[in-house]
């Protein structure tokens, strides 16, 4: 679930947990880098795994090593993952015009 699709897109971090602990979730999963201030918390039930990036298709990628870190969490964990980015891909120019990169 997302915090889009539970309406709490508003709530500031502390309320976000507080709101998802009392709900009963196990894990928070974000790329919001102010949640490193929770890192060393123990006051905590709910784990947070924290993502470098929200580019859905390098987390896609990496699926594998994101659950394999879930699987591991304990409660009121922390962990952290550095997603790697996606090579770019060249683009072919509708002129013809290959070698063209994506920020070109």
């Amino acid at each position: 679930m997302t915090a889009r699709e539970l309406d709490w897109e508003l709530l500031a971090n502390g309320n976000l947990l507080r709101e998802a602990n009392r709900l009963g979730f196990d894990v928070l999963v974000t790329c919001d880098s102010d949640f490193q201030a929770y890192k060393g918390r123990k006051d905590r039930k709910i784990a947070i795994l924290y993502l470098n990036t929200n580019h859905r298709p390098s987390i896609v990628a990496h699926r594998d090593h994101i659950l394999r870190t879930l699987e591991g969490i304990g409660v009121g964990g922390f962990e952290e993952i550095a997603v790697p980015p996606l090579p770019r891909r060249r683009r072919v120019s509708p002129h013809g015009s290959e070698g063209m990169s994506s920020n070109e």
